[in-house]
């Protein structure tokens, strides 16, 4: 049985990096991914069945976070039938991105803001290692930590979250001078927004 189908598009590239990494090579050391470690996580989480799975695995975790978002929002008094309605008229430009991971983490972080400001900033950490954009709520995070007399804890919790885990990328031999200088030179994409 060949499975649902090959993936294509922006699937087959977070493909190729997660077959890379299932045959053994290691990110940012033996293949440069544009996309910070957690995103490479989960493309290598999609292919847990292999390629002809993957599409279909793949959308699963789309789905599954674009569930928990719903809830997200809901919980935070917010309407989920508009996001609803504001993503599935988007198609292949939304199902074959992953922007729905790190925008979860980012939703969550606000979310947790009044709750729990360590949990707040170690979300956003996971956002920002999924994908760049959302550590544009920082100075929102760092300023509600602040405010409760948490800014260091909040800081350290955030600082040692990247650095951790990019530490464990240059201790197995890694380099991020492609991946900065790619980022250097690119845009934001219509999707980010």
């Amino acid at each position: 049985m060949e499975g649902l189908a090959k993936p294509w598009g922006e699937l087959a590239l977070y493909y190729d990096f997660a077959q890379r990494i299932w045959t053994g090579q290691f990110p940012y050391k033996d293949f440069f991914p544009e996309y910070p470690p957690f995103a490479v996580l989960i493309f290598w989480i999609a292919n847990i069945f292999g390629m002809y799975w993957f599409t279909l695995v793949y959308y699963v975790l789309i789905v599954v976070f674009v569930i928990l978002l719903a809830i997200l929002i809901t919980r935070m008094r917010g309407n989920p039938y508009i996001f609803l309605a504001g993503f599935l008229p988007l198609g292949g430009l939304f199902w074959d991105r992953f922007d729905i991971f790190p925008t979860f983490f980012a939703f969550l972080a606000i979310y947790l803001l009044h709750k729990n400001i360590i949990a707040s900033s170690f979300s956003l950490a996971i956002g920002g290692l999924l994908k760049v954009f959302p550590i544009i709520l920082l100075p929102l995070i760092l300023f509600y930590a602040w405010k409760q007399q948490r800014f260091i804890l909040s800081i350290l919790t955030f600082i040692l979250t990247i650095s951790l885990t990019l530490g464990v990328v240059l201790i197995y031999g890694g380099s991020f001078q492609k991946f900065i200088e790619f980022q250097g030179k690119r845009g934001i994409h219509l999707e980010s927004l």
